[in-house]
């Protein structure tokens, strides 16, 4: 994924790190590099660890895209904290979406379109699917034969949200489309993890990130809601 991403960033690193509005070079990191990075998202498993790896790489891009170098008495972990934080400020702010929401989204899609149409696609997902483990193997008490990773069951998140008989649920479209939302808000990653040390702006900040916003340091209560 990241492999991918890196080589549709550098290709067109150029127009992403030009001299112009970040918003619109947003937008071309969103059309030149986000589909190369997340080709295939639409089979990946709801798998926190891939879900929080695809948005740390749209936060690093995003980061080299505002100019954010080190400064000369800043430590990494310093410039990585700062880097990052700015970089979740402006993705925030601007209102474009999270590659992790993105990637939900196209599961979501995907499974919904592969149970409407037949084909082996669909007779695929109903072999020895959820339903027929609730309904067949678990009254006979049937087990698996081996241990398996139950994180790479991209079902299990499915059913969760759409329950065992889902593929029954995903026939009315409409009704499979406003459960979207619920299972992106299930699954996604939250926007920020743990407590974040209040940061007294530097000198070297302003003049080496190119952006209109700043974080400014501020009490633990004024910071309490927001999303970074």
């Amino acid at each position: 994924m990241q492999a991918r991403g890196r080589r549709a960033f550098h290709a067109h690193r150029k127009l992403l790190c030009a001299p112009t509005a970040i918003d619109v070079r947003m937008k071309l990191l969103t059309t030149l590099v986000r589909n190369s990075a997340t080709w295939g998202c639409a089979t990946w498993p709801a798998n926190s660890s891939l879900l929080r790896a695809v948005n740390s790489f749209q936060l690093g891009c995003l980061r080299t895209m505002l100019g954010a170098k080190r400064g000369a008495t800043e430590t990494w972990a310093e410039w990585q904290t700062r880097t990052m934080r700015a970089a979740r400020v402006h993705l925030h702010r601007s209102g474009y979406e999270r590659w992790s929401s993105y990637a939900l989204r196209q599961i979501w899609k995907l499974h919904g379109h592969a149970a409407r149409h037949d084909g082996p696609t669909r007779d695929l997902l109903r072999w020895r699917n959820l339903k027929w483990w609730k309904e067949v193997a678990e009254p006979a008490k049937i087990s698996h034969g081996a241990r398996f990773n139950s994180a790479l069951d991209v079902e299990q998140s499915i059913a969760k949200i759409g329950g065992y008989d889902w593929m029954a649920l995903a026939q009315d479209r409409d009704a499979w489309q406003a459960l979207q939302d619920n299972y992106v808000q299930e699954f996604d990653p939250p926007f920020a993890i743990g407590r974040q040390a209040s940061k007294h702006r530097q000198p070297h900040a302003s003049a080496q990130l190119q952006t209109t916003y700043t974080v400014q340091s501020r009490t633990r209560g004024e910071r309490a809601n927001d999303p970074w």
